[in-house]
């Protein structure tokens, strides 16, 4: 199997950069590839792969499809990792429609949730006596006013799910973007974990046409009847339509010509908010499904963390994987093993052991810069 450029694991005995995954792919020859196509489409995550296939296949148009990396997926791709395939970007998609299927992938119900108030003391929570909290709390700051009074523990248990949008304290987030996962999750704060589909990208080299990975873009030009791209290496492609997919906080590195509108610009400048860290870690433990998070007054470095499941192996439970998530800032160095087992004993979960851990530096990462895109107050 093949092995991209990208991901990190540690062990107690050994560290590994670039990790192993079937969305690594190969180019197109050469000898295949033209100077001009009918359309153009930057980036080979969901929206790029999605738009090629379809303007390729539906519409017969003549696509050359251009990546950075040398993988599918953009945000969301798949490792291997001690055996066990792991989602190193996107957990999966929200939406009321989708069907969580636990029992397919192995996932495990919580039995257990914990918060971590400004006090500093975690809390551990009854499940249905925490989700109706909750959502009493949140219907009222969703409310069209909004100006009710709130318990200051209700206020920071819903807080510590609020962060959990951006990794990012609560302030820090826009109300509009709150309330765009609030009305994802169906108008409800316990459904919207429950409704994150564990969907993976399937049939994604249903695109035929020719593909450049390992091809960065630095320059876009608009000309009178066609567009042109100029890459770093220095290739140039004309074609009728351009499509970038480019993320938000990396089209700073394109220079577009002619300039977009002073407004782009300014977002561009601006950027989003959500540069936190996702990890995986593997713990000797066998433990209870659990949810865990952390009001930003707690002087945590996690936000919230999860299980996720205990090994998918024929030969049973052998450890429990979960996935803990920074804050802004946070975790920032990838292989400061000791900083970031401590920080999760110390906040997470004090009484457990860790095998292995594995992750992806997202906002260190030149070709992202972030964790997913998540909007700032303002």
């Amino acid at each position: 199997m093949p092995r991209t450029k990208e991901g990190y694991m540690w062990t107690p005995t050994s560290t590994t950069e670039g990790l192993i995954t079937d969305a690594v792919q190969k180019s197109t020859p050469a000898s295949g590839i033209k100077a001009q196509y009918d359309v153009i489409v930057i980036g080979a995550g969901f929206a790029g792969l999605i738009a090629a296939r379809d303007l390729s296949q539906k519409h017969n148009l003549n696509v050359l499809l251009i990546e950075a990396r040398d993988r599918i997926g953009g945000r969301t791709w798949t490792a291997k990792v001690l055996d066990e395939e792991i989602e190193m970007g996107g957990l999966g998609c929200i939406g009321s429609s989708l069907i969580f299927m636990r029992s397919f992938v192995g996932m495990i119900t919580p039995e257990r949730q914990a918060f971590k108030p400004g006090s500093g003391r975690t809390a551990e929570l009854s499940i249905p006596g925490s989700g109706d909290v909750l959502g009493k709390v949140a219907q009222k700051v969703f409310s069209i006013d909004g100006m009710d009074k709130l318990p200051q523990w209700g206020k920071e248990l819903l807080e510590s799910n609020v962060n959990t949008f951006g990794s990012a304290p609560g302030q820090h987030i826009g109300f509009v973007e709150a309330l765009r996962w609030y009305a994802l999750g169906g108008h409800s704060m316990g459904a919207i974990f429950e409704k994150a589909g564990v969907y993976k990208l399937a049939n994604g080299d249903e695109y035929r046409g020719e593909r450049l990975f390992n091809t960065a873009v630095s320059e876009i030009d608009n000309l009178r009847n066609s567009a042109q791209i100029t890459t770093r290496s220095g290739q140039i492609f004309t074609a009728k339509a351009i499509i970038t997919t480019v993320p938000l906080n990396c089209l700073a590195d394109i220079r577009f010509n002619p300039p977009v509108s002073t407004l782009r610009q300014a977002a561009i400048a601006q950027g989003h908010i959500n540069k936190g860290a996702k990890i995986h870690f593997k713990l000797c433990e066998t433990l209870p499904g659990w949810f865990w998070t952390s009001s930003d007054s707690a002087h945590s470095s996690f936000v919230f963390a999860f299980s996720d499941h205990n090994g998918t192996q024929p030969t049973g439970p052998s450890g429990t994987w979960c996935i803990g998530f920074g804050f802004n800032g946070k975790l920032n160095d990838k292989k400061d093993a000791k900083h970031i087992i401590s920080e999760f004993k110390k906040n997470v979960n004090s009484g457990v052991s860790v095998e292995a851990y594995a992750t992806h530096d997202w906002m260190n990462y030149p070709f992202v810069k972030d964790t997913e895109r998540r909007w700032a107050c303002g």
